[in-house]
């Protein structure tokens, strides 16, 4: 899970290393096939066995390994700084028939982080408890962890929560049909979040609400089940990197930004998403879309809502039921080397590759390729200033060649448009 910013290691290693345990307690469920084992669950209550090793750790930390097995869990279980919980994988699974119960916790608090944690390597699945708030691991206030390789299954609301924890590593996850987000982060700064994959949730595969300077990559947030969520949601979260994931059959957008700023969205593949958009930024300013894949969503590829001062560049927005790229009131924006093909699919000669509406103002479209392509139905233009209320926007140096229905490949109703060097129609 190395990850590297700016040339060095992000985030900057743990005070001490949660991975290297002077003490193992290890612990069997009823179950288990091997015995030997320092502690054994019942299959009853089997979270006073195991918070009873936790707590028998020393203060310099240890871990807890639980075997194969099913542990029954009552009450929430409660780890300390430089503690470790893990298991044999997802044959290790920790699940609870109690309504709203959070099953793996850790909470500190403003003046008193938690830190140097690591849960790996089980499952988390209270499907049997129902729907409810619980959450499959909560952290409040920790910093310096990980969590990895846990499988977490069927959670009220999220399966992974972090509020107020800082520089964190959530890697090779996999969460999946919870009640909302499957990896949520509140109001926390500088983790990294990679290589997870989050499915047929209920609400965003991946959510990140007040969060800044994060690293969100290489995750697979597909199939979520509710209309209006997405595979990654960045609200109020500004100067996060957005690198290589696959957002997939959503019931919203592949990933949106409300009012969220200063973030790097690049390399992403935002595809076949239900109802929305591949990307939408709404009252998200200064953000940089680049090097993505936006194919054959239900709405547009790239969407701007009151978006302004955003660079969108080299992105393929292709086979869209609507516009590939289209700007509502949005301001000096970037829109340059995009590649535009075969938008419109939802009805023929309706929507474009490249369209500006309402107020969407002294923007700079250059340099993008926009073609009609071979579908069945056609763009109307390839690029569209589509009414006055549009001033003052430079279109020029793109090639738009072999675009639009049979009208024209370009159609200016704006105010006072640049097209000075002209446009390859």
């Amino acid at each position: 899970m190395a990850i590297y910013r700016d040339g060095q290691k992000y985030p900057p290693a743990a005070p001490v290393a949660a991975q290297a345990f002077a003490v193992t307690i290890l612990v069997a469920a009823s179950d288990s096939l091997h015995s030997a084992a320092d502690l054994v669950c019942t299959g009853v209550n089997d979270h006073l066995v195991i918070q009873a090793a936790l707590d028998a750790l020393p203060a310099t930390g240890g871990e807890v390994m639980l075997l194969d097995g099913t542990y029954n869990i009552g009450v929430s279980l409660a780890l300390d700084s430089y503690q470790a919980l893990t298991g044999q994988g997802r044959g290790t699974v920790l699940t609870s028939t109690v309504a709203d119960l959070d099953v793996i916790t850790a909470i500190g608090s403003d003046s008193d982080e938690k830190v140097g944690i690591l849960i790996a390597d089980l499952c988390v699945d209270t499907t049997p408890g129902g729907v409810g708030d619980d959450v499959g691991i909560l952290w409040n206030y920790v910093d310096y962890s990980r969590i990895e390789g846990v499988w977490l299954h069927g959670n009220g609301e999220k399966g992974i929560y972090l509020n107020y924890c800082d520089f964190n590593e959530i890697g090779d996850n996999i969460s999946q049909s919870n009640g909302h987000a499957g990896i949520e982060l509140e109001n926390s700064n500088d983790n990294i979040v990679t290589g997870n994959t989050c499915q047929a949730n209920h609400r965003n595969g991946i959510y990140l609400d007040g969060s800044s300077n994060n690293i969100i990559s290489e995750n697979i947030c597909q199939g979520q089940i509710v209309p209006n969520y997405s595979g990654i949601y960045i609200s109020e979260s500004n100067s996060n990197i957005i690198s290589g994931n696959t957002c997939q059959g959503n019931r919203d957008t592949g990933i949106n930004l409300y009012a969220s700023d200063n973030n790097t969205i690049t390399g992403n593949n935002c595809q076949g998403h239900i109802f929305y958009e591949g990307i939408f930024l709404w009252e998200s300013h200064n953000n940089t879309i680049t090097g993505n894949n936006c194919q054959g969503n239900d709405d547009c590829g790239i969407n701007l809502l009151s978006a302004d001062n955003n660079t969108i560049t080299g992105n393929i927005c292709r086979g869209n039921s609507y516009e590939g790229i289209y700007l509502d009131s949005s301001i000096n924006n970037t829109i340059v080397g995009n590649t535009c093909l075969e938008n419109s699919q939802d009805t023929t000669n309706v929507s474009d590759d490249i369209a500006l509406v309402g107020d969407s103002d002294y923007n700079n479209v250059q340099c993008n390729t926009c073609r009609a392509g071979v579908l069945p139905n056609k763009p109307r233009y390839g690029i569209n200033i589509v009414d006055a209320a549009c001033d003052g926007n430079l279109v020029t140096n793109n090639d738009i060649h072999d675009d639009g229905f049979g009208t024209a490949a370009f159609n200016d109703d704006g105010t006072a448009t640049i097209t000075v060097g002209g446009n390859r129609i």
